[in-house]
């Protein structure tokens, strides 16, 4: 019975599997979530570019059609819903993984998973769903997991069409696609710019004459641009009719306007010198916050790394009389396709989730490198390499960017009842605190000015400030999350009666110390229970004082626009990302 199953239906079950994974993560909670991705969709989608200004920092100026999906299906459906939709797309990849690792090892042969070959294929595929970035931003707002989608589905038009019978007009239109569908995902997201420029290069490895390789490159590079313009054009058109600027703020030192003096983003990830260039891999294996803001160890990367040298050093020492020789071979132009890609992404990002697309194809790389070496036990050792790499993956090698407790509504906050007059009213954003997303809860007609983004936005801000009669001031305040988070785990605690007597609770007193959890003990009798999980004295906060102190140096920034903040009329309001609660701090302004 079981071997009547038909195995593409068991490929495209695995999707959902990664849908429910993203369900049990819980609602999405990223830094730039909060930061400017839901701000982004919302802005894009109530017209608001010329109401605000900079609300999202430069940000704000990214093309928003991916924050604005999001945006839409979290105002529109269930938040749950949304992350199982989520998750589900980006289970995509496990598919492509699955077709593109088929090409290389079986040739139109019916998937049968009782064959050893086509099981080495779901090994393969499953591996490279269980890397650390892509588990790292399964389920999340950012883009990467989302687009490496589209970078998949074009590299497996180009690969399908390998030692195909396909006549020229057919490869001609898969070409075309292929560009045009990584064009489309460059467009949506700049960060995919380096795979578009590797898959264009790496065409020259494709099992052509010269000249139908150029004319290959050449129609690719064309459709790329087609799909750049497809889902970036109108973003592009608008930034050059507003600051003269396709690229704005980026590049201002080329096309100069009076706003931004800003070349390219300052790189904190890439390497700096000769030494962190050579062996970058491994920095970013044994100390990952060099090249990532999560964490993130593919000991998969150093290993190909060394593959790659070996390979090249017999090569030389052969005369490149080997079987790895540079042939046009469609293992030839993956392996360049992904050396190219890591080259680009080092110099230009150097940011780990930004490799997605090809990291998930590491396992696959790993054994076409190996297959190419003589030595009895390559098999063996390519399992027990790849059996590491997850277990490595699952145990520790991955960490996400923030879930929270699903709720519906998935974003809440606390809006001030004193706002009147919203069309001669503009609110300025006086700190650099990622609460772009509070904006999206209020009035969508309210104006919103972001100070401190650009180096001379004075007579921008006289602009906005002309004709307004009411001024507010919006900042983050102080929240102690540590109390939220001894709360659950003293909850917890309770739900499995670890309370109810002395002994049990000198018991758990023992255990939180051992293990260093960030709480403590206290022996009090209510409910009951005999103990109760509380923070520790170095973590109390005296939230009032430091949030006065805030107001102070928000007082302080603001004088040096000619306005003055009137701190008597600050108030805090609370307002959650999910269950995360958040505290915001609304004051009023004067000229």
């Amino acid at each position: 019975m079981i071997r009547k199953i038909n195995a593409n239906i068991i490929v495209w079950l695995v999707p959902f599997v990664f849908g429910l994974w993203s369900l049990i993560l819980g609602q999405d909670r990223n830094f730039d979530l909060a930061g400017y991705h839901l701000y982004n969709g919302f802005s894009f989608l109530n017209n608001k570019f010329d109401l605000d200004f900079a609300v999202s920092g430069i940000q704000t100026y990214f093309n928003p059609l991916l924050d604005a999906a999001y945006f839409s299906l979290n105002t529109y459906l269930n938040p749950k819903l949304v992350g199982l939709m989520i998750g589900l797309f980006h289970g995509l990849i496990f598919v492509l993984i699955f077709k593109i690792t088929s090409i290389f090892l079986i040739k139109n042969e019916k998937i049968n998973f009782f064959k050893s070959l086509h099981l080495k294929i779901l090994f393969v595929s499953i591996a490279g769903c269980l890397t650390p970035n892509f588990l790292s931003s399964l389920g999340n707002s950012m883009g990467d997991n989302t687009t490496a989608v589209l970078n998949l589905f074009s590299l497996f038009l180009i690969l399908k069409n390998f030692d195909s019978n396909n006549s020229s007009n057919y490869k001609i239109l898969a070409f075309f696609t292929a560009g045009l569908i990584i064009g489309c995902s460059v467009g949506l997201k700049l960060t995919n710019a380096p795979y578009a420029l590797s898959m264009a290069f790496s065409l020259f490895f494709y099992p052509e004459k010269f000249p139908k390789r150029i004319v290959s490159f050449l129609l690719f590079s064309l459709s790329v641009l087609c799909g750049i313009f497809l889902t970036g054009g109108f973003w592009f058109i608008k930034m050059w009719e507003h600051f003269n600027n396709p690229f704005f703020p980026l590049f201002s030192n080329f096309f100069h306007n009076n706003f931004s003096n800003i070349s390219t983003l300052t790189n904190a990830w890439t390497p700096k010198d000769f030494f962190s260039i050579i062996f970058f891999p491994f920095f970013k294996l044994f100390n990952y916050n060099t090249a990532n803001d999560s964490l993130a160890r593919e000991i998969l990367w150093p290993i190909i790394y060394v593959l790659l040298i070996l390979k090249a050093t017999t090569m030389i020492k052969n005369k490149l009389h080997i079987n790895f020789s540079f042939k046009l071979s469609k293992e030839n132009f993956l392996i360049c396709f992904i050396v190219f890609s890591y080259i680009l992404w080092m110099f230009i990002f150097g940011l780990q989730r930004y490799l997605v697309t090809i990291e998930v194809l590491t396992p696959l790389a790993f054994l076409i490198l190996i297959k190419s070496f003589n030595f009895k036990l390559k098999e063996k050792f390519f399992r027990s390499v790849i059996i590491l790499s997850i277990i490595i993956s699952l145990f520790g090698g991955f960490g996400t960017f923030g879930h929270t407790r699903w709720v519906n509504p998935a974003f809440y906050a606390e809006i001030p009842l004193e706002l009147r007059e919203l069309k001669e009213s503009l609110v300025l954003m006086s700190d650099n605190s990622p609460i772009s997303w509070l904006v999206t809860l209020f009035p969508k007609d309210l104006s919103f000015f972001r100070l401190n983004t650009f180096s001379d936005e004075q007579l921008i801000l006289d602009s906005y400030l002309s004709g307004k009669k009411h001024f507010y001031v919006i900042f983050s305040g102080i929240y102690n999350w540590r109390i939220d988070n001894v709360k659950k785990w003293d909850h917890a605690l309770s739900l499995i009666n670890l309370k109810s007597s002395l002994s049990k609770c000198h018991s758990l007193d023992l255990f939180i110390k051992k293990i260093k959890f960030r709480g403590k003990i206290k022996f009090f009798q209510k409910n009951q229970e005999m103990c109760y999980l509380d923070i520790m004295d170095k973590d109390y906060v005296d939230s009032r004082a430091v949030n006065d102190e805030v107001i102070k140096l928000n007082q302080i920034s603001l004088q040096k626009y000619n306005l003055n903040l009137d701190t008597h009329s600050c108030k805090n309001y609370s307002a959650r990302l999910g269950t995360q609660n958040w505290n915001y701090i609304w004051c009023k302004a004067t000229k």
